[in-house]
This record gives C-alpha cells, sequence and structure tokens, in this order.
C-alpha cells in the first residue's frame, strides 16, 4: 500500500531526532554504535518488507519487538549500562519524550490514510500525547527552574511507563495476524510497513528505556 513520501520522511526526522537526544544524554560512543547498529538492522528488515510477513506466529514484527526487549534487559544488567545509567544527564533524556508529541502527529496522519486503527490515536484510546505535552513543562521547570521534586518526576516517569504501556497493549492487539483481537475493519498494518516499523522497533523500546533510567537515577538522588 502507498504510503506518502513526506510522511514516511516526517517520520524518519522523528526516529533520528529520538536518536541524537538519547545518544546526547549518554554521550557514549560504544552505545552509539550499538544503538546505530540495531536500528540500522531494523531499517533494513523494514525497507525489504520483512516485518510485512504476519502469516507466521508469532509476526515477524513481535520477533523485532522481543529483540528490543531483550536487549534493553541486557542493557540494564550489564555494568556498561549500569555505569551509563550513573552518568546519564536528566534533563536531556526528559526533554526526549517531548518529540512524542509528533509521534502522534504521525498516528492521526496514519489514521486518516487508514493505516491503523483511531483507537491508536489522541482521538481513540491513545493518551500519549499528554505525555508529549507535559514533558517540555517538566524539562522547564523540573530541571530549568528546579521547582519540581524528585519525587514527582519519579512518579512523572512511572506515569509516562503506564500510558505507553496502554498505547502499546492497544496496538499490538490490533496487528493484522493469529494474534489480533480487535479493528478487524481497519487493523494497525502501519507497523509493519517501512519506516513506520522502527516506531515500535525502536522509538518504543527508547522511550520505555528512558523512563527506566530516569526512575533509576531519580531514586539514587531520593535514598537517605
Amino acid at each position: 500500500m502507498p504510503i506518502s513520501p513526506m510522511l514516511s520522511g516526517f517520520f524518519l526526522l522523528i526516529t533520528i531526532s529520538f536518536l541524537i537526544l538519547f545518544l546526547k544524554a549518554f554521550n557514549s560512543k560504544k552505545l552509539s554504535i550499538i544503538l546505530i547498529g540495531i536500528t540500522l538492522i531494523h531499517f533494513s528488515l523494514g525497507y525489504f518488507g520483512v516485518y510485512e510477513n504476519t502469516a507466521s506466529t508469532p509476526p515477524f514484527l513481535f520477533r523485532g519487538i522481543l529483540s528490543s526487549i531483550l536487549l534493553i534487559i541486557i542493557f540494564l544488567k550489564s555494568r556498561f549500562g549500569k555505569t551509563l545509567i550513573n552518568n546519564v544527564h536528566l534533563p536531556t533524556i526528559h526533554l526526549m519524550h517531548s518529540l512524542r508529541i509528533l509521534v502522534e502527529i504521525v498516528l492521526f496522519l496514519l489514521f486518516q490514510e487508514g493505516l491503523i486503527n483511531v483507537s491508536q490515536t489522541f482521538e481513540g484510546w491513545n493518551f500519549d500525547i499528554l505525555i508529549g505535552l507535559s514533558a517540555t513543562l517538566i524539562y522547564y521547570f523540573g530541571f530549568i527552574k528546579s521547582k519540581i521534586s524528585p519525587k514527582l518526576l519519579i512518579a512523572w516517569n512511572i506515569l509516562g511507563m503506564i500510558v505507553l504501556t496502554g498505547v502499546v497493549i492497544s496496538s499490538a492487539l490490533a496487528l493484522p495476524g493469529a494474534m489480533q483481537q480487535y479493528a478487524f475493519d481497519q487493523p494497525n498494518i502501519a507497523m509493519t510497513y517501512f519506516p513506520f516499523n522502527l516506531l515500535p522497533c525502536v522509538v518504543v523500546p527508547l522511550v520505555y528505556l528512558s523512563h527506566i533510567v530516569s526512575i533509576k537515577k531519580l531514586c539514587k538522588s531520593v535514598q537517605p
């Protein structure tokens, strides 16, 4: 199914912006090489249509997502990851979440093109745009003005994960294939197409990891 080149290009710019801010927050050449390499793998698999195969159980897209989850777990458990978490620049990683506003705009445009279900947009049950809108305020008042306590920042990150999890579950159950549970009239086919496969395979894992890293770092600051 043809997708607007302008919309595809816009989403690729958003993905690159996520990567830039995330890597800037950690400032690690090794992490940059690893993450760019992983992104290029998902980029290639999407470009050559691998994720469009939804006949297998689980679909190839789920396998891509599971691989990203596994890498997050490895990162969090590794000595390399723990060292980076200790030195992460929290203001930058919180500012990154403001890009979620742009993701929600892309999702709404994909819905208008008939590529996802309305429930995956802010007109349905996707409230992630509220996290994106509040991220700029959190960045300004939490880190520039230092008016928000670490405990409230932790609560905001937990809320961000809860909201995102709701969106992820809703989107996963609307993906075409044997695991689809609803939205049969308009399944969530956009995520199987290039370059939007980068959303569940790269962008969403980065957002989750950002929340987890922030919570771990902030918890250390509130310990007596």
